[in-house]
C-alpha cells in the first residue's frame, strides 16, 4: 500500500468593508456615495457587483467608493459582493433611506420698493431647503415688462431697470443640483 500527502489549498477571499453613507438621509435625485474598503488577507478582489434594491452596477477592480442615484423614495438594503479573480466572494451591505425630494424655498426683496422707472432696482433672491450636499444650478429670472433669462450657478441678484411706471411683478425660479425647483413672485411698484 502507498501513501502519499496531498496539499489543499483553500482560497479565502479579501473582505470588503463598507464606510459612511454620505450624505446620510438623501432625498430622491441626489447622488448617494457609499465608500469601500478591501482587506489585504486573502485574494485580492477584482469587479465589485452592488444591488442599489432598484438596480443592479458592476465595477472593475476595487474602487474607493461607488454612487446611484434613487428615483424614488424609500427603504433600500445595498448589498455589495466583491469577486476575486477565482469567482469567490465577499459580501457586505448598507442601508440607504431616501426621503422625497426637496423643494428649495425661494423668497425675494428688492430696493428700492417702491421703485422710480428708469431708476435701478436690485433684486435679490434667498434660498433654503436645499438637501444635504446640493447646491444652486441655476436661476430664472422673469419679470413681467417682457425681461426673462436663467442664468447658471448661484447667481442670486439682479439689478433691474423699469422704464414705465406701474405695479410689476418679478418671478424667480431656482433649480438646484438634485433637479429641484422652487418659485416665488414679488410685486414691485414703480412710479
Amino acid at each position: 500500500m502507498q501513501t502519499a500527502k496531498v496539499t489543499i489549498n483553500v482560497n479565502s477571499t479579501a473582505g470588503i468593508t463598507v464606510g459612511t453613507v454620505v450624505p446620510a438621509t438623501p432625498s430622491v435625485n441626489q447622488p448617494v456615495t457609499v465608500p469601500l474598503t478591501y482587506g489585504t488577507t486573502g485574494s485580492p478582489i477584482t469587479r465589485v457587483t452592488v444591488n442599489w434594491g432598484d438596480g443592479v452596477d458592476t465595477f472593475s477592480g476595487q474602487p474607493a467608493s461607488v454612487s446611484h442615484t434613487y428615483s424614488r423614495p424609500g427603504s433600500f438594503l445595498v448589498q455589495i459582493t466583491g469577486t476575486d479573480a477565482f469567482g469567490d466572494t465577499a459580501v457586505t451591505n448598507a442601508a440607504v433611506t431616501v426621503t422625497p425630494r426637496l423643494q428649495p424655498t425661494v423668497a425675494i426683496t428688492a430696493a428700492p420698493n417702491p421703485a422710480t422707472h428708469g431708476s435701478p432696482v436690485t433684486v435679490t433672491a434667498t434660498v433654503t431647503g436645499l438637501p444635504t450636499g446640493a447646491n444652486v444650478q441655476s436661476v430664472r429670472w422673469d419679470y413681467d415688462d417682457g425681461t426673462s433669462f436663467t442664468r447658471q450657478g448661484n447667481s442670486l441678484i439682479d439689478v433691474h431697470t423699469f422704464t414705465a411706471a406701474g405695479i410689476f411683478h418679478v418671478t424667480v425660479t431656482v433649480t438646484d443640483s438634485t433637479g429641484s425647483t422652487g418659485t416665488s413672485t414679488l410685486p414691485i411698484v414703480v412710479n
